[in-house]
């Protein structure tokens, strides 16, 4: 149980890095950066939802 609240915090951690990487890049028209942190973003929102799903469901 402690392993999976320490990813929802990595995934929270992340999410928000990604997040801060696209509000960087994309005045600097660094659009690379800006396609990565949004895709990266996206696979950890994918995962977060996963983890609470999962986390959420009683076990038997």
């Amino acid at each position: 149980m402690a392993l999976k609240l320490f990813l929802n915090v990595l995934y929270t951690i992340g999410i928000f890095v990604c997040a801060a990487i696209v509000y960087w890049a994309f005045p600097l028209q660094r659009y690379e950066f800006v396609i990565g942190g949004v895709f990266v973003a996206g696979l950890f929102i994918i995962l977060k939802i996963k983890l609470l799903k999962e986390l959420r469901t009683p076990k038997k």
